[in-house]
């Protein structure tokens, strides 16, 4: 048998192979109360922290209550599929991932809601970035808009 370090190298994928983050349930933090699942690649800052806070209270999600959130480390993916066989989601927000990071192989536009096998995604531009640029706002009001109608 071939170590996996050996495999990774030998040139055998024709695709790039991203660590894949495995601590989201440990560190990840709300009671889901809603189904709702918040991947974000921002650093846990106060200022992002306040403006998710307040952009999800817009729409009637409670970040403590109402859904589970994660801060995703810089350079690890997530598999959806396991977090969502062990919390049960019903909507899915990604803040700075796009659906192959998120183990998910959709096609979507950013800030265009997608239903598919029963679960609404919407992916998004990170918060920081929506933070520098004002004109990302609105889009993201409105895909959040119809996410949660």
């Amino acid at each position: 048998m071939v170590a996996n370090e050996e495999i990774l190298h030998s040139g055998i994928f024709d695709f790039p192979v991203f660590p894949l983050w495995e601590n989201a349930l440990r560190e990840g933090s709300g009671g889901n109360g809603r189904q709702v699942l918040l991947c974000l690649t921002d650093k846990k800052e106060p200022a992002t922290g306040a403006f998710l806070e307040k952009v999800m209270a817009a729409v009637g999600i409670d970040l403590s209550g109402d859904a589970f959130s994660v801060h995703v480390p810089a350079g690890y993916q997530i598999n959806f599929s396991s977090l969502d066989h062990e919390m049960g989601f019903e909507t899915a927000l990604f803040f700075g991932l796009r659906p192959g990071e998120a183990g998910l192989q959709l096609q979507v536009q950013k800030y265009q809601p997608v239903s598919f096998l029963g679960k609404t995604f919407l992916f998004s531009d990170s918060l920081e970035r929506i933070q520098q640029q004002p004109e990302l706002k609105r889009p993201l009001w409105e895909g959040l808009k119809a996410v949660f109608k």
